[in-house]
This record gives C-alpha cells, sequence and structure tokens, in this order.
C-alpha cells in the first residue's frame, strides 16, 4: 500500500493537498533544502517530481487586486482552476496510507467530506446549484465545513455529526495516522511549527496569509510552497521517530489489535481492556464504565500493618499520619489557603479544608516532604563527590508502582481482584522473559501497560479509577522509603537525597557487606526488591534535575585518550566520547540534553556548555565562544523560542533603511541574542491585527499591554537558514545564563536561587 507524507491547506476560494512519499531519502531532502536556501525555484520542483510528491489545489478566481478581507468578493468562475477535484478523486482510487501531524482532529475529516462530497460538484468549474438556484464552488463548501471542524473540541466530534458518516454510507480510501497524536502531542496542543523549532528545521514559517483571507493568483504559489513546507518538517519528525512507529506496528501484529494511530497511553489502555476482557470473560462494554468514587480516603485505612519504625521520630510520623483523611476533588490550594501545624521542631503538617497535604521534616539534617504522590528530599544546588574509598550508592525499587500493587494486592473495589492482580503480575513475569530473550518489542509494549496501570488508577475517566488504590500505593511506598532511610541512618551511613523510588547513599567500599545486608533486609521487610547503582560525582540543581556520573567513567575517559577506544564489562565497544557518556552519564530535568517537543526551546548551547563544564571542566566562557564554530548547525543551539498567547501580536521593533518600525511577526518565531542590529521582540494586544500579513509595518497602530519577550537584550530574528561567517551573537549572554545555574541568579530574600557551585567543594578533584 502507497503512504504519503500530508497536510491540507483551506480557505475561503482555495483548497490544496501536498504530499511526499513515506520514506523518500533523507539526502534528497538534503539537496531540496539547499536549493530552497539558494532560491531555487526551478530546482525545487525538479526535485519534488522526481521523489513523485504530489500537489492538487482547486482555485476559485479573483483578480490580483482583490482586498484579501474583504467579506463579499466579485468571482470570476471563467478562470477558476479546478482539475484538482479529478486529480484527489483518482488519487484514491487505490487505497493511500496517510501520516499527517493532527490529521485525526482536522485533515482526516476534510478529506471524508471531500471524498464523499466533491463528485456533486462541476469538475470543470468547481460549482454546484442547489434545488434554491443558489450557487456555491467547492471551496466555499469546504470552508464552511473547515470551520464548523475547528470550532468543534476535537474533529472526531464533527466527524460523528455528519450525516454520511452516521449513515454508513461512506467508504474511507484512505488510513489516517497522526504523529501528533501518536506522540501524545495533541494534549498540550503542540503545534507543528513549535515542533520544528525543537527540531531545527531549516525554515520555520507560519501560515503566510490568514486563513480567513482570499487567496489571489500571485499568492497560490507562496501558499503551495508553505504547504510542502510543513509536509517536510513533518516528514523530518517521522523520520526522528521512526522508532515509536515500529514499535505500534510490530505490538499491532503481536496482540492482534491495530495500535498504529494511538498514543503510548492509549496503548496501554486498549492492551489492559483486551487483557481484561480476555481473562474475566467480559466484553469491554461490559465493564469500561466502572468507577469506584469516593469523597475521602482515610489514611488510617491504608497504611499497611507492617509499616513499623524503630525510632520515636519516624514513629510520630506513621502516627500523625493516622490522624488524617485525604479529600478528593478537592482542586488546587492557594498557599495562603494552607493551615500548617509544628508538631515537633522537626515535624510538620500542612493541611488544607481538612484534607492532608505534606509532612515536612528533618531528620539527620536533611529535609524531606512526604505528599499524597511522592517522598522527596529538599536538596539545594550542589556538586556532590563520591570520597576517596567511598561511591555514591543509588538504590531504587525495581518496577515500583506494580512490584507494590502485586505483592500487597491492591485492586479497584469494582473489579474482580483474582482477574486483576492475575494480570498485572502475567505482565511483570512475561515482560521480564521478553527482556531476558530479546523480544524488545514485546518486553517495551508490556512495560508501557504496566507503567499505565497506576496512572489508571487515579484517572476519572478510566475504568481502573480508584483513589483509595492511588494513595494506598503512594503513602505506603513513602514510609516503606522512610523505614529503609531510617536503617541507614542508624547505620550511619550518609543518606544524601530521596526521589519517589529511591535514595542516594554514601557508600564506604568498605562498609560494602553491610549496605548489601540493609538493603536485603528491607527487601524481606518491604516485599520488594532494589536494585542499585554507583556514581563517582553527581551534580545537582534540584531534587529532579541532576547530571549522574556513573562509577568508572573518568577511567574510561583515560582508557579511550590512551587507546581511542573503551571496552565495557559486557564488551561492548566505545570508539566515541558520547557512545562512553551513554554508557555511564544519566541527565533529568534542566539537564536533558535532548529537548522535549512540548517543552519550548531555549538556546541548548547552555545546557551543552555546562554538560562540559561538569564532565570536563571545560571553561564556561571557552565554551560558548568556540561552540558556533563546531558545525554549521551550530547556530540553532542558541536559538529560542517562546509561546505566546494568541490574544497577543508579536512584534518585532527595529530599523530599516534608518527608520524605527514594528514589524509584525508570526506566532512561532525563532530568535538568538545578538550584540548590535537586530532589535526588541515585543508582544502586545494590536486591534484586527489578523488583517495585516507578516513582515508588515505597525508602529502607527496603537498597542496595548506590550511586553518584552527578552527584557534588556537584542535580539536577530532567524526562522530562516542562513549561514554566516559572524552571526554577531551576544555570548555574554549565554555564559551568563549558565552561571546562574552554577552561582545562582545574584538575587537576595523572595526570588533568590543558589548555584550548584556555592555549596561544593572539592569541584574537580582529580
Amino acid at each position: 500500500m502507497e503512504t504519503y507524507i500530508y497536510d491540507l491547506e483551506i480557505y475561503r476560494n482555495f483548497f490544496s493537498l501536498s504530499a511526499i512519499p513515506y520514506k523518500t531519502p533523507q539526502d534528497v531532502i538534503d539537496i531540496y533544502i539547499k536549493m530552497d536556501l539558494a532560491k531555487n525555484k526551478e530546482a525545487k520542483q525538479d526535485i519534488l517530481k522526481a521523489i513523485g510528491a504530489k500537489t492538487f489545489y482547486i482555485y476559485r478566481y479573483v483578480s490580483n487586486d482583490t482586498n484579501p478581507a474583504t467579506p463579499f468578493p466579485m468571482y470570476d468562475d471563467s478562470k477558476n482552476y479546478s482539475a484538482g477535484i479529478t486529480q484527489i478523486l483518482q488519487f484514491f482510487k487505490v487505497h493511500k496510507t496517510l501520516i499527517g501531524y493532527n490529521s485525526y482532529n482536522y485533515d482526516m475529516t476534510m478529506l471524508d467530506i471531500f471524498i464523499h462530497y466533491a463528485p456533486s460538484f462541476d469538475p470543470r468549474t468547481g460549482l454546484r446549484i442547489d434545488a434554491n438556484g443558489n450557487k456555491k464552488h467547492i471551496t466555499e463548501f469546504m470552508y464552511e465545513h473547515s470551520q464548523k471542524c475547528i470550532a468543534e473540541t476535537d474533529g472526531w466530534i464533527y466527524r460523528k455529526m455528519l450525516d454520511f458518516y452516521k449513515g454508513r454510507r461512506y467508504y474511507r480510501p484512505f488510513t489516517d495516522f497522526d504523529i501528533q497524536k501518536i506522540l501524545y502531542l495533541d494534549k498540550s496542543k503542540t503545534a507543528l511549527k513549535a515542533v520544528m523549532i525543537v527540531l531545527k528545521w531549516y525554515r520555520i514559517q507560519d501560515l503566510p496569509i490568514h486563513y480567513s483571507h482570499l487567496i489571489r493568483p500571485k499568492d497560490i504559489e507562496n501558499v503551495l510552497d508553505y504547504n510542502m513546507n510543513d509536509v517536510l518538517g513533518t516528514d523530518c519528525l517521522v523520520k526522528n521517530q521512526q522508532a515509536e512507529l515500529d514499535l505500534r506496528a510490530e505490538l499491532s501484529d503481536l496482540f492482534n489489535i491495530d495500535l498504529r494511530n494511538m498514543s503510548r497511553s492509549s496503548i496501554g489502555k486498549s492492551l489492559m481492556t483486551k487483557f481484561y476482557s480476555e481473562k474475566s470473560g467480559l466484553q469491554p462494554h461490559e465493564f469500561i464504565d466502572l468507577r469506584t468514587e469516593r469523597s475521602s480516603v482515610p489514611i488510617h485505612k491504608i497504611i499497611k500493618s507492617n509499616i513499623k519504625f524503630q525510632t520515636p521520630f519516624y514513629q510520630t510520623i506513621l502516627d500523625e499520619l493516622h490522624k488524617h483523611s485525604i479529600r478528593i476533588g478537592l482542586g488546587t490550594p492557594k498557599r495562603s489557603e494552607i493551615k500548617e501545624e509544628k508538631i515537633t521542631p522537626y515535624i510538620k503538617v500542612r493541611t488544607w479544608k481538612k484534607s492532608f497535604q505534606n509532612i515536612e521534616f528533618i531528620s539527620n539534617d536533611k529535609g524531606y516532604t512526604l505528599a499524597t504522590g511522592g517522598l522527596h528530599s529538599k536538596d539545594d544546588p550542589k556538586i556532590i563527590w563520591a570520597n576517596p574509598g567511598e561511591a555514591l550508592a543509588d538504590p531504587d525499587v525495581n518496577s515500583m508502582y506494580p512490584s507494590f500493587i502485586i505483592n500487597y494486592a491492591v485492586c479497584p473495589h469494582h473489579l474482580v481482584p483474582s482477574i486483576f492482580l492475575g494480570i498485572v503480575k502475567w505482565l511483570t513475569e512475561t515482560r521480564l522473559e521478553a527482556k531476558h530473550t530479546g523480544q524488545k518489542h514485546k518486553a517495551n509494549g508490556l512495560k508501557i501497560v504496566i507503567n499505565r496501570i497506576y496512572g489508571a488508577l487515579k484517572d476519572a475517566m478510566d475504568y481502573l479509577y480508584d483513589p483509595e488504590c492511588t494513595f494506598t500505593v503512594t503513602i505506603n511506598l513513602q514510609l516503606l522509603l522512610c523505614n529503609l532511610i531510617e536503617r541507614f541512618e542508624l547505620a550511619g551511613f550518609d543518606v544524601l537525597s530521596a526521589n519517589t523510588d529511591g535514595l542516594l547513599i554514601r557508600r564506604p567500599f568498605a562498609r560494602l557487606d553491610e549496605f548489601n545486608s540493609i538493603t536485603k533486609d528491607w527487601e524481606e521487610y518491604s516485599k520488594l526488591t532494589l536494585e542499585t547503582e554507583v556514581f563517582e560525582k553527581y551534580c545537582r540543581s534540584a531534587v529532579n534535575s541532576y547530571i549522574a556520573v556513573g562509577y568508572g567513567f573518568y577511567d574510561a575517559v583515560q582508557e579511550w585518550n590512551r587507546c581511542g577506544r573503551y571496552v565495557t564489562k559486557k564488551g561492548k565497544e566505545c570508539t566515541t566520547l558520547d557512545k562512553i557518556e551513554a554508557e555511564f552519564i544519566k541527565y533529568k530535568g534542566d539537564f536533558l540534553q535532548e529537548v522535549e517537543y512540548n517543552k519550548g526551546f531555549e538556546y541548548p548551547v547552555v545546557k551543552i556548555a555546562l554538560k562540559n563544564y561538569l564532565l570536563y571542566n571545560t571553561d564556561i566562557s571557552e565554551f560558548i565562544h568556540s561552540y558556533i564554530h563546531s558545525n554549521p548547525k551550530a547556530i540553532y543551539d542558541y536559538c529560542f523560542s517562546q509561546k505566546v498567547n494568541h490574544k497577543y501580536t508579536t512584534v518585532y521593533r527595529t530599523i530599516q533603511d534608518g527608520k524605527p518600525v514594528a514589524l509584525k511577526l508570526q506566532k512561532h518565531n525563532r530568535f538568538y541574542i545578538c550584540n548590535s542590529g537586530g532589535g526588541s521582540v515585543v508582544k502586545a494586544v494590536i486591534e484586527r491585527s489578523d488583517e495585516f500579513q507578516y513582515g508588515d509595518d505597525l508602529s502607527k497602530y496603537p498597542m496595548f499591554e506590550e511586553t518584552s519577550l527578552v527584557a534588556g537584550e537584542k535580539v536577530m530574528v532567524f526562522n530562516d537558514y542562513e549561514l554566516k561567517d559572524d552571526y554577531n551573537i551576544n555570548f555574554g549572554f549565554y555564559i551568563n545564563e549558565a552561571n546562574k545555574v552554577l552561582y545562582g541568579n545574584g538575587k537576595t530574600g523572595k526570588g533568590a536561587k543558589l548555584g550548584i557551585n556555592n555549596n561544593s567543594n572539592n569541584l574537580f578533584g582529580w
């Protein structure tokens, strides 16, 4: 079956479909990009033709001098271009697989409407006349449906309202996969342009003409070119996430259920539903509407009987917990509404509307928060080295949530325990077997189901919902971790950090047997198992933001420096520093080196510089100055992007031809901080800004609520890639941002933030 990456554009008098074959070779795409950067239109078209790209459009003619925003255009139907009607219908004579971005909620519905109704329009003029003699063009017809679809919360709602859909009078001649939906980016409403910025795509272009405007003959080429840019950007994302598509295809075949168009969360739910149906003998409709609703969960009823402590301090925490309940559905409290009660000088309890919020306590000069979701220590920014003769040990609970659910028989009240717990146990055992026998996709698929079970217990839209189960899991696990902390403290070990499912502890080599004895005894007591990693260095800005350096990393680096390679204990050969880092280094939170699609994009060069400083003592200033010369695409790592609320217009205040101007920018823009030239980027409320095109000067129009996106800095817009010998970068800005992480933000009192180096000794002790 032919597969294409595709996108639609719909205007009042214009409809287009652009597509390229799936798995078009990247080297060909790269040539297209070079031709686009060189402004070689003819070469671009030749490349698209060579790869089998498809571009169809339908156009209702208005003259070039028409006001694009006019509500009552004068059409000349003798000059309409309607060949696209026949071409698109012919394209779908053979069933196609299409991959789009946000296609499930929009493009797929629009194609359904077009394919079903297009035959009723004249293929020469694009017109049809109804029973009352009223004339309508197919572009106008599609635009009306487009606006109704957009007005709905989701495209599928409008799809269900369509008469042909209800009556099942329509056969869809294509299968649609939505990469946005697959990656769960639809829930965060992450736009394709935002993803393209993260992917470092060479050209960031929003819709060049407002969707409500008319397209004039001179605009057609521009819109089609924009549409193809979106298709190529989607193709880039698909190639980047090919493993996710392969996983879904493999799981679909493995479990005989179509999972190809689902997010990981939906895969987990679908497979769990299948397994519960098979094990129980019930049809899904017999249990998917089940829930156990609760107004509150008394904590004393859910704490397990084996939870005990040896010291009065931790016993006081346990006794205090027994007094409280967790009320369901209260929402999020304001800080001023929270009631705080000091139980001892080192233990305080917070409640809101008589509902337990958290317990904060200090033990051995270390602060902790035990809340409804997880245990966290209060960690200052710091670099922690393993002292000579010791390692930093990180005992983590294996498969924490499913292990607790199985071993403590936690089951939603409305489900059959033997079936539910049997499935969770089967999932865990089968996944481990698949992992050990090299069945990668099966192991990953079952892991998705397992990881989702805990989340489903607190999801009111899921048939596993029972909030008592959620808090039975979280409260008891935190108490069990407190018990582990207590054991290490009583034995004189230094507990450095606690984070949801594990601890960080100084472990002298001479005390390894004692450490192992404590963890083994705790495993027997808790019915859980621990897996311990060891580090030689731990650099943190917060409890969930760190770089952890595996023990032996610097020895591996020295061996690589001597021999040009390093061989792991398992015989894996590492011939580059990147490969060695992949074996030893863990990143989390603000130190993650790969930007997440739904988290925005903010000058990755700072994180890269911090990594090199923390791992190799590379000078921050020197690195940030030199990195721009490391490769032709390095400029992207100095760029950033900020999402602006739809009520604002983004404006670029700069100098043009010796005069100050305020140029309208796109919704999605890419910038970098420059020394001179450039300008300032602001957001402002501007009346009727939709009537203006990108690049129009708005300096004569009133602007309200104007706010700078980067106060006090000059920025250069970099939506289109350009190779320069000198980008005129303000390196000092990026150096300062890195130094904020290392030395704090320089503020005192409220808003003050310490840096990693403020609290660290023996920073580079090798």
